[in-house]
């Protein structure tokens, strides 16, 4: 009895203390998770604050039909209007199994549009000479698709100028180019002298678009910056309906839209707000209103003042833009040019608290008279045609960061007039080029002769 009894005494003594360390452990392991959900909390608002916002998934069960919303015009690939060669795809024999085929009991049609890859056509004039015996003088033919002492014909020149001012390509990938799809081996030296060849044939034109610009009813302008060997300098372009012109000068100044437009434009200059196009300049204005708008909704978020004041620009320019598509007669222009005056005024007037807004207030007031030109005008109220007009040329400054010389400055401002005029005029610059490469060779080889 007594042995039994301190057995028993022995076991409950191991039981407790395994009691006590369980207990401790237990403690410990509470602690550990308690550590952990904060770390798991403080992870996930992290990972919160994080997120990228997720798209809204398909939580309808259909699968969404491909393309366009009904209601609105499809934009598929037109079938071709001319077949060049037809190709009979027969079968003598199963493709399967080998069993001879009989007669076709059925046919149908695919068109597929190709390009040839074509060899360098050489072409070698033998020009013949004669002697006028009334002139008492030599005299020979010219060829009318070739510039004296070149060794390019105007097709490939008239690429060279194409892929450089309207693709953005480089001389030497333009000269790769034409070696891989034509087998043309050239240097980049040749085909930047003869896009300079071109640009001198197109100078006579040049000058037609200047005397067009200042005759137009009304001048869209913009400018943006520009480089001549590494000098800043800006570009200017002035849009009409159907052609464009741009300039590329040292000055940002109003002297010059004066050297472009002339003393006696009667149009409309339609610009933004930049000083150059209202300082000293006697002409009819209409300030871009889309310039405004986002003045105003750059500045909305700022307070509950600037979001009203954006609100009643946009709902001013909406009324009065929408005023102007219904193409109302004169008179009621008049009065509707009266009434959104008031409204101008009203809004100058404010009161206003936000430095924002008086600030815009002011330029309202300083343009109050170049706002609603357009009411009664044959023109926009935004300035949106320079802008696009510009686009090449940006895009072409982030390749090539502008001209290495006043040379190259000349020959950028005549080719792309030449284009930016021809895509106005929806016409295709290689087609048009052509003809009028081969006209002013034939006029140059007459007036010589």
């Amino acid at each position: 009895m007594i042995q039994t009894g301190k057995r028993f005494e022995r076991k409950v003594k191991r039981l407790e203390e395994e009691n006590k360390r369980l207990t401790e452990e237990n403690v410990f392991l509470r602690k550990k998770v308690k550590s952990l959900e904060k770390k798991i909390s403080e992870l996930e608002k992290k990972r919160k604050s994080t997120r990228k916002p997720r798209v809204k998934s398909n939580t309808s069960g259909k699968k969404k039909k491909p393309g366009r919303k009904p209601g609105f015009k499809g934009t598929s690939r037109k079938k071709p209007d001319h077949v060049d060669e037809v190709v009979d795809v027969t079968l003598s024999s199963c493709p399967h199994c080998g069993t001879p085929l009989g007669k076709s009991y059925e046919q149908r049609e695919r068109c597929a549009e190709d390009i040839v890859i074509v060899l360098p056509h050489v072409i070698k004039y033998i020009i013949h000479r004669y002697y006028c015996s009334h002139c008492q003088t030599s005299v020979s033919a010219a060829p009318d698709d070739v510039i004296p002492h070149c060794r390019l014909g105007i097709n490939v020149m008239l690429l060279a100028a194409f892929q450089k001012f309207e693709l953005h390509l480089s001389y030497e990938k333009i000269r790769k180019n034409l070696e891989m799809l034509y087998g043309i081996e050239t240097t980049t030296a040749t085909l930047c002298n003869a896009v300079k060849l071109i640009s001198k044939y197109y100078k006579e034109e040049f000058e037609k678009i200047k005397d067009h610009i200042k005759k137009a009813k009304a001048v869209y302008a913009d400018e943006t910056g520009w480089r001549i060997n590494g000098e800043n300098h800006w570009l200017w372009t002035f849009v009409t309906e159907d052609a464009a012109l741009f300039k590329i000068d040292k000055r940002r100044s109003s002297n010059v839209c004066k050297e472009v437009l002339g003393e006696d434009f009667d149009g409309v200059l339609i610009s933004d707000f930049f000083s150059a196009y209202h300082t000293k300049l006697p002409y009819k204005k209409q300030k871009c209103l889309v310039h405004l708008l986002r003045d105003t909704h750059n500045i909305s978020q700022n307070s509950e003042e600037t979001r009203k004041f954006h609100k009643t620009i946009k709902r001013f320019i909406k009324d009065a833009a929408k005023f102007k598509e219904k193409n109302p007669p004169q008179k009621k222009i008049a009065e509707a040019k009266k009434r959104f005056q008031r409204r101008l005024d009203k809004i100058i007037v404010g009161p206003y608290t936000d430095p924002d807004c008086i600030r815009l207030a002011k330029r309202l007031n300083q343009h109050r008279d170049s706002l609603l030109t357009f009411l009664e005008e044959d023109c926009d109220y935004h300035n949106n045609r320079a802008e696009n007009a510009l686009r090449l040329s940006v895009i072409m400054r982030k390749i090539c960061f502008g001209n290495n010389s006043r040379i190259g400055a000349d020959i950028h401002e005549i080719l792309m007039s030449i284009i930016i005029t021809y895509r106005l005029q929806k016409k295709n610059f290689l087609k048009e080029s052509k003809k009028f490469m081969k006209n002013r060779l034939r006029q140059i080889a007459t007036s010589k002769n």
